[in-house]
This record gives structure tokens, sequence and C-alpha cells, in this order.
């Protein structure tokens, strides 16, 4: 809890000292947590990249079961506001999701899902302070296309264009709904 505190006063001063080259946010996703960082070109574009991570396990399993979700992507993204202490983003984003679970499914062993594609997403952020250098935000991306496959023997893998062409889209939807604390550098 210590190093917590004075990362996050190391946070605090280094966002007071800079002028909003870079940022950060740190805050939870659906069911997990999640982290970001962007390079701000002027004051509207914006890119970098942004996570998160889920590991859920079964406590009252005697086989150990476990869900495993893993969401990243490198973005570009566009401010529509032009105010400092408002930021709403489109962002346009390359991402890969995986979803392992060992828990029996079908009586298979192990069933996963992953995604690799083209998202596209709106993150609103509201700065606060004098210097406009931290906030809060939330955020979410859908799929516009790419490519899914899961270890299904009947649909192993495919190419999809849309984002209601693939069961990838409820999983990329619920993995990047994301909210959280936001630093200005």
């Amino acid at each position: 809890m210590k190093k917590l505190v004075i990362v996050f006063c190391i946070l605090l001063c280094a966002s007071a000292a800079f002028a909003k080259t870079a940022s950060m946010q740190i805050g939870f996703s659906t069911l997990g947590v999640n982290a970001g960082a962007a390079a701000h070109f002027g004051d509207r574009f914006k890119v970098g990249v942004n996570g998160s991570i889920v590991l859920l396990g079964d406590k009252n399993s005697n086989d150990n079961s476990f869900l495993g979700w893993l969401f990243g992507q490198g973005f570009f993204s566009v401010d529509l506001i032009e105010n400092t202490a408002n930021d709403l983003d489109m962002r346009f984003a390359f991402a890969y999701m995986q979803i392992d679970s060992n828990a029996p499914v079908e009586e298979e062993d192990v069933y996963s899902i992953m995604f690799a594609g083209v998202t596209f997403g709106v993150q609103y952020t509201h700065w606060f302070g004098d210097n406009r250098n931290h906030g809060i935000y939330v955020g979410v991306d859908i799929p516009l296309g790419g490519y899914v496959a899961t270890n299904d023997d009947n649909d192993n893998g495919h190419p999809f264009v849309g984002p209601f062409g693939s069961l990838a889209t409820l999983g990329v939807i619920a993995s990047s709904f994301r909210f959280g604390y936001a630093f200005q550098f």
C-alpha cells in the first residue's frame, strides 16, 4: 500500500511539471483492471496503447478452474471537443483479445476465444485542477472487423466485417469498457 501511495504521488508531481505531452490512465474494466498511456501531438491527436486484464478463479471448485481475459490495443485518437477541461476522443485501434477458461465446456478441458482486428471506440475524459492535469475517464470500443478463432471444432476461425459478425463483439465490448483515473503530463 505504501508503494502505491508513492507511485500515486510521483504521478501527481510529474503531471504538474509537464505540459500536456503525454497521459496515463489507470482504472477498471469489466471484471478487471485497465491501464494505458498516450503521447499527445498538438491539442487534438494522440497515439498510445491500452490494455485490460482479468483473472477469475472459482474458489468453490476442486479442479482449480479459472477464466483468464487479456485485451490490448494500439490506438490513434482525435479529440472532438476543443476544450481544455474535456476530451471526447474518437479512437481507431488495432486490438488483440484472448479469453481462456479451463472450466469444462461440453466435455472439453479448455475453451478459448481469440480476436485480432480493428476497433472503433469513444473515450470521454474530464480534467480537473488548475493545470487540467488529472481527471476521470470512461470509454468503450467495438470491433469493425478482423479475425476470430475458437477451439471449437465446428468453427475454428474466420474473418469478419462489421460489429455484429462475430462472438468476439461481445467480448471486445465487455473487455474494453473502462473507467478510472487519468494523469496528463
